[in-house]
């Protein structure tokens, strides 16, 4: 799949989704308050809920897409994009309360039947038209669309039987283009000729960039039982970084428990995708808020002693070091300082004191005492 469809088809999902959120919110509208199939209750005006349906949309598509729903190596297979919508949607739910509150504070709340059924006929709807999407998809997949070229390393039996899967399965999603094998050499055909010639050995594993750059590959399958241990440990390295490429293992290999991978369907064929990031979608979001979160409240109560070391550290690369620092920020707040002393006695002492001259002397007296202490 080309980078020119993947966008294209990210496009028509959001525009669908979109579509499909209006509708169900709508069609909610109509089934409890138009209708009259329920109970009537005191309703807000129509006005609210298009306002409120308005504001939750674009938040709907942001949950949607932090679920990784127009993520197209997660899509158009399987049954986890159907489980993902019902899990967003829920969220949505959430959303839709929020711009309510917000769009008409101090209005009634919305109808708890309209907020259930929008629940429901988004989940319906938007699975509804993901399925005709599919279905779409399969029927283009016939004339050269929308394909995805891959290569398979590892041309034991496992892989071979993977390659004719791939080959033979109606309105596939992958093109293989060949093998890469540690152990056969290079040209040999490897598979039996299924839609054509039997494929090639195109190189060993070592030679991956060159061989998918070669011919557009955008994904890459590992057979675990088929390579060297070495070969193996290299891949999974190069699955890590960033690349233009993606690297998929066929499930087998016990090591894969330690790295972070998803379950993702090619042509019926469960396989691993490995993740470029350990985290993804809301775990990834969650830390950044949680990292954001303690890093602002970690400034806000350090700020403090970060002022008091930089005051320091000033006063320290002043002439005569600290001592002489000190010195001169004593000079500098002597006059502050007797003014709020004077200032505070005479708010204490005024009403215990009858002779005003009595009491002007004591604060000269007591202004002096303290400056001598503080300074």
């Amino acid at each position: 799949m080309s980078r020119r469809e993947r966008t294209l088809l990210v496009f028509i999902l959001i525009v669908l989704d979109a579509l499909m959120i209006g509708a169900a919110l709508m069609a909610a509208y109509y089934v409890r308050v138009e209708s009259g199939w329920l109970p009537a209750r005191n309703f807000s005006s129509l006005d609210e809920y298009v306002r409120s349906s308005l504001l939750s949309i674009p938040l709907w598509l942001l949950i949607l897409g932090l679920h990784r729903l127009y993520d197209t190596r997660l899509l158009l297979e399987g049954l986890q994009e159907y489980f993902k919508v019902a899990t967003a949607c829920t969220y949505g739910l959430l959303a839709l309360v929020l711009a309510a509150v917000f769009t008409s504070p101090g209005s009634a709340l919305p109808a708890r039947g309209w907020l259930l059924l929008a629940w429901v006929f988004s989940i319906a709807f938007i699975s509804l038209a993901r399925f005709v999407v599919r279905r779409i998809i399969v029927f283009v997949r016939g004339r050269g669309r929308f394909i995805t070229r891959v290569l398979i390393i590892g041309a034991n039996t496992h892989g071979q039987a993977l390659a004719n899967q791939f080959r033979t399965a109606p309105g596939a999603r992958l093109e293989v283009v060949g093998f890469l094998d540690d152990f056969l050499p290079l040209g040999a055909r490897v598979g039996e000729a299924a839609r054509g010639n039997a494929l090639e050995v195109l190189g060993t594993p070592a030679m991956l960039h060159e061989v998918a750059r070669r011919y557009d590959v955008r994904e890459v399958i590992v057979v675990s039982t088929a390579v060297a241990w070495e070969t193996f440990q290299n891949l999974m390295q190069q699955a890590t970084a960033p690349s233009r490429f993606d690297i998929l293992l066929s499930p087998g290999y016990y090591d894969i428990l330690a790295t972070s991978v998803e379950v993702s369907y090619r042509d019926f064929v469960p396989l691993l995708r490995v993740n470029k990031m350990r985290l993804t979608g809301f775990d990834a979001l969650f830390k950044a808020a949680l990292d954001f979160g303690l890093g602002l409240l970690a400034a806000i109560v350090l700020a403090p002693l970060a002022l008091l070391v930089s005051f320091l550290f000033l006063l320290s690369r002043a002439p005569g070091g600290l001592r002489g620092g000190v010195e001169r920020v004593r000079r500098a707040l002597r006059p502050a300082v007797s003014g709020m002393l004077l200032a505070a006695f005479w708010v204490v002492a005024r009403p215990l004191a009858c002779d005003w001259r009595l009491l002007v002397l004591s604060a000269l007296y007591y202004q002096h005492l303290k400056l001598a202490l503080l300074f």
